[in-house]
């Protein structure tokens, strides 16, 4: 399951994706639809038969209009629901036969139990500040899911997000799909379900404490398993130290297994934990595979941190940028070390920048111009902080990254490097080049694509003697 921008410009309308000559279906705008609390209530008894599990004193899903009024039940194609995100569980880009183009669609794959799928759904929704969302029944006929029970899951759990969430969110409209060999049943038994979890009036909150099914999930509406669950006894009446002597052989089994209580997870002889150790014991923490996993995921984590964080203060330091391309076609990146306040600015934010500058530019092949001219110890990370980011970029950055120029480098800045890329990086190290001047550069890139700052072509020209004209450095 993933959350993709469809299209460069989100508040492009909908009708504007079709051309002249193609016929425009009708959108509905989400004021348009008749909101839960505005329905007019029905007999459930009437609708479908209710599998009764028990009945609750008081219901676990108490009378709230305002919970109520974010909340829709609508048929029809979800396409046309003018929202700010649908779930997709069709295809992968949902744009075959489909009119969606300019909004954002979350795509769901059903690897996970239905309320996981259901549950992470909604997490990206909230995660990424959506609105309104249009979510259908995420089972289908086709995988034999039984629509009545799922259809338990998914208002359960949609009413325990709201419960905790609601404030984020307008509107979650259930959609069910227009399929007019299906359509009856699913709606029948949405109408019929719905004010179970979200009753209208008092009345409808009274007698779905008779309706309700035995399980009504957890804390956010996962199911109960009941031999999962732990059982916590009364305590035992103490006994009598002599009592406990006489009733218990304490020497006695002490060479062979113990069997304890009287059920068959109890009376298993053999070390239960024996066979995950033994796992354990073959995937250990510096694993490579496992190593790569932990990357993985916390790039994602800062990939998504990025898009959200404001990053004007380190962005106004104007010290990574790209400058088109070199002679071979490659993607230059440049930074400016002088400009670069590494004792004054937040270094994590430093690295959320990059992430985001160049998450999107190095799936090709790019290489990085970094000008050490005239920098000073402040302008200089921690080595730490150094490796962290390196051991944090994935692999795209170490594959695509063609050549690392340090130009104008000390002595200091070629032992550091030189250990740095032995020790840590030796991936990289025979992409690393360091280059005495601008000038050198000449045949890789024009001087003036770069936009550098004059204060390196006058260090240049007044170290090396190389002449520069007056457009090839900015102020």
């Amino acid at each position: 399951m993933r959350l993709e921008d469809s299209s460069p410009a989100m508040t492009e309308p909908l009708s504007d994706t079709f051309t002249s000559g193609q016929q425009r279906p009708a959108i509905t705008e989400i004021n348009d639809l008749k909101i839960w609390q505005d329905t007019s209530p029905r007999d459930t008894k009437n609708d479908l038969t209710v599998e009764v599990g028990r009945d609750f004193e008081t219901t676990p899903f108490p009378y709230d209009e305002k919970i109520n009024r974010k909340i829709a039940l609508w048929v029809g194609d979800i396409s046309l629901l003018n929202v700010e995100a649908i779930v997709n569980t069709t295809n992968e880009n949902f744009l075959d036969d489909n009119p969606v183009s300019s909004r954002i669609l979350i795509h769901h794959s059903y690897k996970n139990i239905l309320y996981s799928c259901y549950n992470k759904v909604l997490s990206m929704v909230r995660e990424n500040k959506i609105r309104t969302v249009a979510l259908p029944p995420l089972n289908t006929a086709r995988r034999k899911y039984p629509p009545r029970e799922a259809a338990h899951i998914a208002l359960r759990v949609v009413r325990r997000f709201l419960e905790k969430y609601g404030d984020g969110i307008d509107l979650i409209v259930l959609v069910v799909f227009n399929d007019q060999s299906q359509m009856t049943n699913e709606v029948a038994i949405y109408e019929s379900l719905m004010p179970l979890y979200f009753p209208r009036s008092a009345s409808e909150e009274e007698q779905a404490c008779h309706l309700l099914p035995k399980d009504i999930g957890g804390e956010n509406g996962e199911p109960l398993l009941p031999e999962r669950q732990i059982r916590i006894t009364d305590k035992p009446q103490k006994a009598s130290l002599d009592d406990l002597e006489d009733s218990v052989d304490l020497h006695s089994g002490l060479d062979s297994s113990v069997i304890v209580g009287r059920s068959a997870f109890a009376e298993m002889h053999d070390d239960i934990d024996k066979p995950r150790n033994n796992c354990n014991s073959k995937l250990r923490p510096n694993d490579a595979v496992s190593n790569e996993i932990r990357r993985s995921n916390l790039y994602e984590r800062l990939l998504r941190r990025s898009k959200f964080e404001d990053l004007s203060e380190i962005a106004s330091l104007r010290c990574l940028y790209t400058a088109g391309e070199d002679k071979f076609g490659r993607l230059i990146v440049v930074f400016i070390g002088k400009r670069f306040k590494a004792n004054q600015i937040d270094l994590d934010k430093a690295l959320l920048y990059l992430i985001f500058t160049l998450d999107r530019l190095v799936s090709r092949d790019f290489v990085v111009m970094y000008f050490h001219t005239l920098t000073t110890r402040d302008n200089h990370p921690p080595p730490n902080f150094i490796r962290y980011v390196y051991e944090t970029l994935d692999h795209r950055y170490k594959k695509n990254l063609k050549a690392f120029y340090i130009i104008h480098p000390t002595l200091w800045n070629r032992l550091t490097t030189w250990w740095f890329t032995t020790f840590t990086a030796s991936s990289i190290k025979n992409k690393v080049f360091c280059i005495k001047g601008v000038e050198f550069l000449r045949n890789v890139v024009s001087i003036s694509q770069l936009q550098l700052p004059s204060f390196i072509m006058i260090y240049d020209c007044k170290v090396y003697g190389y002449s520069f004209t007056a457009h090839e450095a900015l102020p």
